[in-house]
């Protein structure tokens, strides 16, 4: 059996490469593996929705490993965690849905990235009766 210590080499441009060493009886095996911390390239954007459609937000993530996505509302108590689904697709949107929400991507390398996007929700108009 051997042992594997790792220790980080480099850390250049959110690039992280490690090192580790694997020693037995037979052979000694030497590794590189990179790591990349987690970015988010784009998003859906702030969006205006009618009341009782469907709304899709999503943060397109980058790095290696590839990142966990966590959703949370921003609503002036601290937020709370409300999905871990990218894309996360809210039905039948109601008012109640307005709001700031925060798309955190975290791969373990690095800190922790986040985007803000807003969700307006506009009132389903119903037709009038005309006498």
């Amino acid at each position: 059996m051997g042992s594997c210590s790792d220790r980080q080499i480099s850390n250049r441009d959110s690039l992280y490469v490690y090192e580790c060493m694997y020693d037995t009886c037979i052979c000694s095996l030497f590794a590189t593996f990179f790591a990349v911390e987690s970015s988010i390239p784009s998003d859906s954007g702030n969006q205006t929705i009618i009341e009782g459609s469907k709304i899709n937000l999503f943060c397109n993530t980058s790095g290696k490993p590839d990142p966990n996505v966590t959703w949370t509302v921003e609503n002036g108590n601290g937020g709370g965690e409300v999905s871990f689904e990218n894309p996360w697709v809210i039905k039948n949107v109601s008012r109640n849905d307005i709001g700031t929400y925060r798309c955190t991507a975290n791969n373990g390398v690095g800190s922790p990235v986040s985007r803000l996007l807003y969700v307006n929700v506009t009132c389903k108009y119903k037709k009038a009766l005309h006498w």
